[in-house]
């Protein structure tokens, strides 16, 4: 694993099909699961808070490196993008062994280089109805679309070890740091551009930036945030709950 070759990684669907994987490197598993599945969701996280700015993330294991960028659709095509009722949101990245682009040149031109491969993978099924198949494609690796890649970082020492049920929030202003320390560190996973820490609590975080917060935090996985807890039901929707079980009930005898 020495070449620095890349394969596209497409995650986006089309308005008949709520089937999302459109491209996986070679040697994935169908249906898709795994590390690649779980770095993916860590960055998309059902496209919550998408419509405020696109995520980006960078994930290293056992020589892999996946990186890439959350957004949604609109920001890389101006039809492809919704389904008549909602706009949509995808993840494109590439899975490869080499290093990783420099953050602020993928902020730059993550439209140019994602939007190429969301318009590559997404056109030719884009109109496929209900009836037609639209399986995952598997491809092969290629050139990385950046021309200079990210250089070594004596700073990266900085950047603490990924810990289990742990995850280390830095500030945002400190996200190109954070992501040169994760482009040489084995384990991480690590996700920029989150608006809320609890954002965090996604399975697969090790290591993020997050807008609500000025300094570095390790925050347990387990932390629960109660301002975003549930309001209590109050007693009179569970008695009429209770009064729609017990109707549910009568009928069925």
């Amino acid at each position: 694993m020495t070449d620095n070759t890349w394969s596209p990684v497409v995650y986006a669907r089309i308005p008949a099909h709520d089937n999302w994987w459109r491209t996986v490197p070679n040697g994935t598993s169908i249906p898709v699961s795994g590390w690649l599945a779980t770095v993916v969701h860590a960055v998309v996280q059902g496209g919550r808070d998408l419509r405020f700015g696109p995520r980006f993330l960078l994930a290293r294991r056992d020589g892999w490196c996946v990186v890439g960028v959350a957004c949604q659709a609109a920001e890389l095509s101006d039809s492809m993008h919704s389904d008549g009722a909602r706009e949509l949101y995808t993840f494109v990245g590439w899975h490869g062994t080499g290093p990783p682009p420099e953050l602020t040149t993928l902020r730059k031109h993550f439209h140019t280089w994602a939007g190429v491969e969301y318009h590559r993978w997404m056109s030719p099924v884009w109109t496929h109805s209900a009836a037609e198949s639209v399986s995952p494609q598997i491809v092969q690796s290629g050139p990385a679309p950046w021309p200079l890649p990210l250089t070594a970082d004596p700073r990266s020492s900085e950047c603490p070890p990924p810990e289990p049920a742990v995850v280390h929030v830095w500030p945002e202003a400190q996200a190109d740091p954070l992501w040169r320390a994760a482009a040489m560190t084995d384990g991480l996973v690590t996700v920029i551009g989150l608006r809320v820490t609890r954002s965090t609590m996604q399975p697969g975080i090790t290591h993020a930036t997050s807008a609500d917060t000025t300094d570095r935090r390790r925050i347990p996985t387990s932390h629960v945030d109660h301002s975003a807890a549930p309001t209590k039901t109050s007693p009179k929707t569970s008695r009429i709950a209770r009064l729609v079980v017990d109707l549910v009930r009568r009928r069925s005898r």
